[in-house]
């Protein structure tokens, strides 16, 4: 058995181990089941987490198999507290046919030398009601209970009209890439924002990253908007790179009013593969938007 830091080429394997995880909470609590599109943002989390300073994603391997994960992060409490900084257990999943190995064990060792290294005094992890197995496995490892989380399913009263609310913004209706979106002819899709080809691409692969809502310019995106757009690029990203070895490079950009070359005014972010030799000479790179300037 080896424990190694999670490398591009474990994720396809992490992500399946992930849906067996996510799976076996789903049928003790039906709150708890995976949307269809769940691994996307999973993955995108599990990239943000191996690229991260303040995370550790694991994988235990055997004889070659990835037979388990765990993914820790560096949290944060609020400075009213003695401790702020703690290490925080997100996940720790092994697949089935490997259980009762002590596969567990010796992630949680690795775990906990990490947190060890970066002065970290606690450490921290939830498990769901009900997983009585989780739970054993926890207290075994030293682990105690120091609070218990409540919640409330509520039934929602009608909706009433809120006073002064504002229109759709001009545009929506008639624009292209809502009444796109609308019919479902989309790439990728979260609550925020959407993923669509481009119809009069530049390159193979050229792609739109839009927010759901129709707003004209980037700088009028809420965070929460362009953090949705943000997991939707990278997400593309790395599936236009897997699919295709001859994308060397991309080009990101946004233009933002008519002087800057925008002609439908519904925010998009484009995202264009770029080849080696696709151009004489790529230099400068986005400068083009104003040729004589773009070589330096």
């Amino acid at each position: 058995m080896e424990i190694v830091p999670a490398r591009k080429e474990h994720v396809s394997s992490i992500l399946e181990i992930w849906k067996e995880f996510m799976d076996f909470h789903g049928d003790i609590d039906p709150f708890l089941k995976r949307t269809p599109d769940g691994h996307i943002h999973f993955a995108n989390y599990l990239e943000e987490t191996m690229n991260s300073s303040d995370g550790l994603v694991l994988a235990a391997l055997v004889e070659g198999d990835l037979a388990g994960y765990s993914l820790s992060r560096i949290n944060r409490y609020p400075p009213v507290f003695r401790i702020v900084r703690y290490g925080y257990i997100c996940d720790m999943a092994v697949k089935s046919g490997f259980r009762r190995k002590g596969i567990g064990e010796k992630m949680l060792e690795k775990i906990l030398e990490w947190f060890d290294a970066r002065g970290l005094e606690r450490a921290e992890l939830r498990v769901i009601a009900g997983n009585n197995i989780g739970r054993g496995f926890w207290e075994k490892m030293g682990f105690k209970t120091y609070s218990h989380m409540m919640y409330q399913d509520r039934e929602i009263a009608v909706a009433k009209p809120i006073p002064n609310s504002k229109p759709a913004p001009p545009g929506a209706e008639g624009c292209p890439f809502c009444d796109r979106v609308k019919g479902g002819d989309v790439l990728l899709k979260n609550d925020l924002a959407f993923a669509i080809t481009d119809e009069f691409p530049v390159s193979e692969g050229h792609t739109l990253i839009l927010p759901i809502r129709h707003v004209a310019d980037y700088f009028e995106l809420t965070g929460s908007e362009r953090a949705a757009m943000e997991e939707l690029l990278r997400y593309q990203r790395r599936s236009l790179l897997e699919r295709d070895p001859s994308i060397a490079g991309f080009n990101v950009g946004v233009n933002c009013g008519l002087t800057a070359g925008q002609t439908i005014f519904h925010c998009h972010v484009h995202l264009i593969p770029r080849r080696p030799g696709d151009t004489p000479n790529p230099r400068g790179g986005v400068r083009g938007v104003i040729p004589p300037k773009m070589h330096y």
